[in-house]
């Protein structure tokens, strides 16, 4: 076999480290059902909620109790979206919303595209909750998906930049703002949406300072890579 040269190395790269982040993804996911739910559950492997709590199961009852109590959601069943890691990816692909109108700026403002995109709303199985895996601090933090596209959408100012980059600034404080979120095209992967650059756990902190919150100690078996 031929060396890998130049602009293939790369993407070859990149496809091995997107196929080890579904992997810590996916063990993430059986973490999160052992501590809350059924250990059994099945994953899943489609643009929808990652998992589901329900109040028939007894491991779930509790922390169903704390969604109730802190974030107001009150089903019996909760769908939960996992995430983790220094860079959130919303969505990876073909994003009509925004690549397909000439006010980008709107778009990006638009509740139904973050519904999509982030609750997933679109799918058979929405997320009512979202939940990130803290690693360094050892703990999941859980917010309402409601709450979390509410403050994007109200809270975000939207810069179109020359190169085609979208960059999503929110205020930190009175005087200054930071750009959080971002929408950009990956070649030979479409446009990715999402906190990039290492902005992931920032923007949780950000949320945390928010909207309604809570988190829980991550008691459950380590992740095996």
């Amino acid at each position: 076999m031929s060396a890998l040269v130049g602009n293939a190395k790369r993407i070859q790269s990149c496809t091995l480290i997107g196929g080890a982040k579904k992997r810590i993804g996916h063990t993430r996911e059986t973490m999160f059902n052992t501590q809350f739910g059924n250990a059994e559950n099945a994953i899943s492997y489609k643009a929808e909620a990652d998992c589901t709590l329900s109040y028939d199961c007894e491991d779930s009852k509790p922390i169903i109790d704390m969604i109730r109590e802190k974030l107001k959601i009150y089903s019996n069943s909760v769908a939960i979206s996992l995430k983790s890691g220094k860079n959130l990816q919303f969505t990876l692909g073909n994003i009509p919303e925004i690549t397909d109108v000439s006010d980008k700026i709107i778009a990006m403002k638009s509740p139904s595209l973050w519904n999509k995109y982030l609750k997933k709303s679109e799918s058979k199985h929405p997320a009512d909750v979202l939940v990130y895996n803290d690693s360094l601090k050892n703990k999941w933090v859980f917010f309402a998906m409601d709450d979390v596209v509410n403050y994007i959408v109200n809270s975000a100012s939207w810069r179109l930049l020359v190169t085609g980059r979208i960059k999503g600034d929110f205020k930190i404080n009175e005087k200054d703002s930071r750009q959080f979120l971002t929408y950009e095209y990956r070649p030979n992967k479409g446009y990715l949406l999402g906190a990039n650059g290492g902005q992931g756990g920032k923007f949780i902190d950000l949320l945390t300072k928010n909207i309604p919150n809570f988190s829980m100690p991550i008691v459950s078996m380590p992740i095996v890579i």
